[in-house]
């Protein structure tokens, strides 16, 4: 209800506990949780979304929980924000899951990763194909883009930084 009074669209998990998420098991309880929410979320006319960070991507007993959460997850009433760092950070490549998920992906976090390790770097300043991924767009569902970057010691001229690459980008 107070997403709803603030006249928000979507409503993100962001993040559980670690020791609440080591077993495959957990996964699908919490698979059940966030549909119970998504049926909710939705009778409110509200969105509920899940927001990965790059844990999703580590096998458990062979099996990936981003991918336990793709299949399992009930595709009207939860949907997915991709962290691109994160999925970076993992390894992952965001074009198959477009691909083999088309529509689930909303929201994206525009973060990058320096081309020097694995740090944060402004929009543009960093090893990721935004290009690429945003031509993608209309097979991933994507509608909103959020620019982060999680630790600059100078937020504003980050963000400056990363809007002023954006802006020029071409896809």
């Amino acid at each position: 209800a107070q997403t709803k009074a603030l006249g928000a669209r979507y409503m993100v998990i962001a993040w559980f506990p670690p020791e609440d998420r080591d077993t495959l098991t957990e996964w699908k309880e919490w698979i059940a949780l966030f549909n119970k929410i998504g049926a909710m979320a939705k009778q409110e006319g509200i969105q509920f979304v899940y927001h990965n960070h790059e844990f999703e991507f580590i096998p458990i007993d062979g099996v990936r929980p981003y991918d336990l959460l793709l299949e399992q997850l009930d595709p009207g009433l939860v949907r997915m924000e991709l962290d691109l760092y994160w999925l970076e950070l993992a390894g992952v490549d965001p074009l198959p899951l477009f691909a083999k998920y088309p529509g689930r992906f909303p929201l994206l976090h525009v973060k990058d990763m320096s081309r020097q390790d694995s740090s944060m770097a402004d929009v543009g300043a960093g090893r990721i194909d935004f290009a690429t991924i945003f031509a993608d767009r209309e097979r991933s569902g994507t509608r909103h883009y959020f620019v982060e970057h999680d630790s600059t010691s100078d937020p504003f001229a980050s963000l400056a930084n990363s809007i002023s690459y954006l802006r020029n980008l071409r896809f």
